[in-house]
């Protein structure tokens, strides 16, 4: 019986716990794909970030200020924004690397829109970068 109890009480952490965590991954699970993950560790500095929604973009809603980027060590991040081949997949290239060690918090406004006319919702999550270069 013992048993059973500390099972129950460990579940009910789990899923208490998830959704404290989750809740904080704004807007996320609509997209079909996001790179990095939201919550994800040892990134490069260099690295992009990667959206795709499932459909189409409207090509005149993406602007590079859509995407805001900021570095705890290394401050705003500005870049430019590709649009994939598929038109579904927005990458953002910062101009500058991020900071070894560095969170980054991302947050992509809503008004990038879809073909139909959709707006995209925001999105607001977290990554890290590597704590040094790896040999």
């Amino acid at each position: 019986m013992r048993f059973l109890a500390i099972i129950v009480i460990n579940c009910l952490n789990f899923f208490f716990f998830q959704h404290i965590i989750f809740s904080q991954k704004i807007g996320i699970e609509k997209f079909e794909f996001i790179s990095p993950k939201a919550e994800s560790f040892f990134h490069n500095p260099n690295t992009c970030i990667i959206i795709r929604y499932g459909e189409t973009f409207d090509f005149q809603s993406i602007i590079s200020t859509n995407f805001k980027i900021h570095g705890d060590i290394s401050g705003k991040h500005e870049g430019k924004c590709i649009l994939s081949t598929d038109k579904k997949t927005i990458i953002f290239e910062p101009f500058q690397p991020f900071t070894f060690g560095e969170k980054v918090r991302v947050n992509i406004i809503k008004s990038i829109k879809t073909i139909s006319g959709d707006s995209l919702p925001d999105i607001q999550y977290s990554f890290s970068i590597r704590d040094s270069i790896i040999l």
